[in-house]
C-alpha cells in the first residue's frame, strides 16, 4: 500500500479476513471442507502469516527439512541469481529426488521427523493469529437492540421486526430498524461511532452532531427528529451512538453524484433551504461544543474563520495517520495564503451538502441528513461543496437566484471557485486520513479501502484542475506581482 508504510499490506490483509466472515459464494450453504469460501480465507491467512513472519520461517523449516535428507544447502542445485525463496524451493526439490533414488530401509522416525517439517511449512498460514477472532465484540444485532430498547422503554414485549446494517458514509456505522411497541413504534435509525475517531474535528463524534442537529430542528430547520444519544450503556456497550426516526423522503443520488434526473423544483428548494441555514443565526445554545464550534467564532470574519479551518486541516493531516501527500498540504498551504477578501460573515455550515444527503419528495426537499461536517464557517463552503458534489445534475443559475431571494449573499465566479479548491481539499485530506486507520489495524473497515483506492486519486485530478482554472483566471497584476 503506497503510502503506509511496511504493515499497511498486514492490516488490509487482516481487513479481508475480518470481511471474509460476512461474505457468501454462490450456491455454497456453508464453509466446509469443499467450499470456495474457505479456500479464500485460507488464502489470506496464508498471505497476512507471510506478511507477520516474512519469509523466514518457511526458508528455515524448508531448509532444516532438506538438510535432514543429506542435502548439501551449500549447493545451487541449478538455481541462478540469489532469490532465497528459489532455492529453498530448490532445496526441497533436491531432497525429493534424492528420496526418490532411495533404495535402502528408511529411518521411520527419521521420516516421521521430516513429515512433521513440512508440515510446519504448511501450516505457517494458521500459526499464532488471533484475526480469525471475532474483532466486533458489540456488535449490533437484533436480539441486543431488543433487548436495550426493553430495558430503555421498561416494555418487555417491545420487539424489533427488522434491522437493516446501512452502507451509508465511511465515517459512521448506521443501522435501520422498526419496532412495534406502544412506547416505540414505528422505523428508526441508529447512528453510532466508530471505534476510532476516523477524522478528527467538526462533528464527527456522534455525541456532537446529535446537539446539532437537535439545535437547528429547535430552529424548524428540516433536520432529522434525534430522539437521544446513548454513551456506554452496559446493555449496548462500545462506541456512542444517537436514535432518530427515519425521515421521510429517499435519496436521488450518492457521494458520486445524482442517479436519477432531480426534480427542476429542486433548484428553488435547495437555494431557499441554503439560504435558511445561513441566516439561522447565532446558535449560543451549542456553547464550546468543538474546535469549529465555539462561542468566541460566531463574531470572526469569514476570512478569519477559512484561515482558522484550512490551518487546523493542515495540522490535522500531519498529526493524524496518513499516506504522505507534499501535494495536499501544499494546497493547504497555498489556500491559507489566498483567502478572498471582503469575505463578509461566518455562519453555521453543513458542509457535505450532496445529493447522498439530501431527501426529496414528490419533488420536495424535505430533509438534509448527516451533520458531522457542521461547523461555524463560511457560506461559501456549503456552495463550494454543493457546487462540486451536483452542479452537473442543477440549473445553478436557478439555486443562486433563490439563494439570494431568501437572503443569502452571492459570490463572484473566482469566489466560488476558491471555495470549491478548499471543499476538494477538505475531501482529498479526509479520504487520506480516514483510510489511513485500516492500514495501520486501528479498524478493519474494508470500505475504506474504496476512499483510498477509488476516491483520492480522481479528487486529486479535480483539485489539480480547478487550482488551474484559479491561477489562469488571476488578474495580469496580481500574476507580475508573483513572478517578480
Amino acid at each position: 500500500m503506497i503510502g503506509h508504510g511496511p504493515s499497511g499490506a498486514k492490516h488490509l490483509l487482516a481487513a479481508m479476513l475480518s470481511a471474509c466472515e460476512h461474505m457468501v459464494f454462490p450456491g455454497e450453504i456453508d464453509a466446509g471442507l469443499t467450499s470456495s469460501k474457505l479456500a479464500f480465507r485460507t488464502a489470506l491467512e496464508i498471505l497476512l502469516a507471510r506478511e507477520c513472519t516474512g519469509n523466514s520461517a518457511a526458508l528455515q523449516l524448508m531448509a532444516a527439512a532438506a538438510r535432514s535428507t543429506g542435502v548439501d544447502p551449500r549447493d545451487d542445485h541449478g538455481v541462478s541469481g540469489d532469490s532465497e525463496w528459489s532455492r529453498a524451493c530448490a532445496l526441497l526439490l533436491a531432497a525429493e529426488r534424492k528420496m526418490a533414488a532411495e533404495r535402502g530401509n528408511l529411518d521411520g522416525l527419521a521420516l516421521a521427523a521430516l513429515c512433521r517439517s513440512e508440515a510446519d511449512v504448511l501450516s505457517l498460514s494458521r500459526a499464532n493469529l488471533d484475526v480469525a477472532q471475532e474483532r466486533h465484540p458489540h456488535a449490533i444485532t437484533s436480539d441486543r437492540l431488543e433487548a436495550y430498547l426493553r430495558h430503555r422503554t421498561g416494555h418487555g414485549t417491545l420487539r424489533v421486526l427488522e434491522l437493516r446494517h446501512l452502507m451509508g458514509g465511511f465515517g459512521k456505522e448506521t443501522v435501520f430498524f422498526s419496532t412495534d411497541s406502544d412506547a416505540l413504534r414505528g422505523e428508526f435509525v441508529l447512528r453510532r461511532d466508530q471505534p476510532v475517531e476516523l477524522v478528527p474535528g467538526a462533528c464527527h463524534r456522534v455525541r456532537h452532531e446529535y446537539a446539532v442537529i437537535d439545535a437547528v430542528r429547535q430552529r424548524g430547520f428540516p433536520a432529522p427528529d434525534v430522539l437521544w444519544h446513548e454513551c456506554d450503556h452496559p446493555m449496548m456497550p462500545g462506541p456512542d451512538f444517537f436514535v432518530m426516526r427515519k425521515s421521510e423522503g429517499a435519496t436521488i443520488g450518492t457521494l458520486a453524484g445524482a442517479t436519477s434526473v432531480p426534480d427542476p423544483r429542486l433548484n428553488e428548494h435547495l437555494g431557499s433551504m441554503l439560504a435558511r441555514l445561513h441566516g439561522l443565526g447565532t446558535l449560543r445554545e451549542l456553547g464550546d461544543l468543538t474546535e469549529t464550534i465555539r462561542s468566541d467564532l460566531w463574531g470572526v470574519s469569514g476570512a478569519e474563520a477559512i484561515r482558522t479551518y484550512a490551518a487546523s486541516m493542515e495540522t490535522m493531516l500531519t498529526d493524524n495517520p496518513h499516506a504522505a501527500s507534499p501535494a495536499t498540504l501544499g494546497v493547504w498551504r497555498w489556500l491559507i495564503a489566498n483567502v478572498p477578501d471582503n469575505l463578509g460573515r461566518s455562519c453555521l455550515i453543513h458542509g457535505d451538502i450532496g445529493f447522498h444527503n439530501m431527501l426529496m419528495r414528490d419533488g420536495e426537499l424535505t430533509c438534509l441528513l448527516d451533520w458531522e461536517n457542521a461547523q461555524i464557517g463560511h457560506p461559501g463552503m456549503d456552495l463550494g461543496y454543493v457546487y462540486n458534489a451536483a452542479h452537473e445534475s442543477l440549473d445553478w443559475h436557478r439555486v443562486m437566484e433563490a439563494y439570494e431571494a431568501g437572503g443569502g449573499i452571492p459570490l463572484s465566479e473566482r469566489t466560488l471557485l476558491f471555495f470549491r479548491i478548499l471543499m476538494l481539499a477538505r475531501l482529498v485530506t479526509t479520504l487520506n486520513v480516514g483510510p489511513a486507520h485500516l492500514f495501520v489495524g486501528n479498524v478493519d473497515q474494508m470500505r475504506l479501502l474504496n476512499a483510498e483506492v477509488f476516491l483520492r486519486g480522481p479528487a486529486l485530478q479535480r483539485l489539480a484542475n480547478l487550482m488551474e482554472q484559479y491561477e489562469s483566471a488571476a488578474p495580469a497584476v496580481q500574476r507580475l506581482a508573483c513572478n517578480t
